[in-house]
């Protein structure tokens, strides 16, 4: 027997839905659970999902000054939030490597907290060696109430890096 998908979302929010293998199957629906069953709704019937989808990466907002750094480090204080910088170079092949991945963490803890990342060669070489303190790239650091909070220096692979800095976070979030 073929159902609408007027009469099988009926069915759902009623409580009737019937058992999913009698329900019809098409690439272009979206299968929903409802019940004891599924009910499969087209997207011209989603309208009632409110509901945005999240992006799945972020850039990360550039700092390209002393004065910027201040400025969103003294934003994150107010915020009693930590913030991410990485620190890299463009000609550094990590770093370009690195960067897609920063962009999905970004993406990820977008709730969380902010990840922002400076370009060696567009800034002074104070704010690189004096303020962050940076000699290796990419440098990842966290920074809490205008400090340095820890840091990870990217001589391993991305995927170690990116665990590490989801433990950063996690570690930060303990310091409060």
């Amino acid at each position: 027997m073929t159902t609408t998908v007027a009469q099988d979302l009926s069915a759902c929010l009623t409580g009737t839905s019937r058992d999913a293998g009698a329900l019809p199957r098409a690439s272009s629906r979206f299968a929903r659970g409802c019940g004891g069953g599924v009910v499969v709704v087209s997207p011209q019937a989603a309208w009632f999902q409110k509901t945005e989808p999240r992006p799945t990466s972020l850039p990360l907002e550039p700092i390209g000054s002393e004065a910027q750094l201040d400025q969103v480090l003294e934003e994150a204080q107010e915020r009693k939030q930590a913030v991410i910088i990485e620190w890299s170079a463009a000609w550094c092949r990590k770093c370009i490597f690195l960067k897609p991945k920063m962009e999905k963490l970004a993406a990820a803890y977008q709730d969380q907290i902010k990840f922002y990342c400076v370009d060696l060669n567009s800034v002074p070489k104070a704010l690189v060696v004096d303020r962050g303190g940076v000699s290796k790239f990419p440098t990842i650091q966290l920074w809490k109430d205008g400090r340095r909070m820890d840091e990870i220096i990217g001589g391993k692979e991305a995927w170690q890096i990116m665990e590490d800095i989801r433990n950063m976070i996690g570690r930060s979030k303990s310091r409060l």
